[in-house]
């Protein structure tokens, strides 16, 4: 019994995804068109924005992020030499979390220093594009 070319296939990879994509990518550009957005590609500075708000993130979520492939990276190495290679950890044990800061996974505000910190006044905000979630406008308001 062989495998099917669509079996090995990322569930992404589908034309049908890909045009469901495609469509979310031109509503996003609709809305920077519209300025209801922000142009990340207008800004020149290093940091990390959101494009709803253009709030600039905090150092510890840009750091954070991107750090996110090493720590993935490492965390990998770990478990094919603990789990497959040494066998000294069965494979059905746990995966820990990374625990890193995101967008929505921010710093509790009592980390930061100070009211002037950017970012610290819409710290529960949701900071996610209005095209991907059509119920925004209500998340925001509480």
């Amino acid at each position: 019994m062989g495998l099917s070319k669509e079996s090995l296939e990322h569930p992404e990879s589908s034309a049908a995804e890909q045009n469901k994509f495609l469509n979310h990518f031109k509503s996003l550009c609709d809305l920077v068109k519209e300025d209801k957005v922000v142009n990340p590609f207008k800004e020149t500075g290093p940091e990390l924005i959101t494009l709803d708000t253009g709030e600039v993130m905090d150092h510890e979520i840009s750091d954070c992020l991107r750090e996110a492939l090493n720590i993935g990276k490492a965390m990998l190495t770990e478990f094919v030499r603990d789990k497959i290679e040494k066998a000294s950890k069965p494979l059905s044990d746990v995966i820990p979390r990374a625990n890193l800061f995101t967008f929505t996974n921010r710093p509790p505000a009592d980390r930061k220093k100070g009211a002037d910190k950017l970012g610290s006044a819409k710290a529960t905000k949701l900071s996610t594009p209005s095209c991907f979630c059509p119920y925004k406008h209500v998340l925001m308001q509480t």
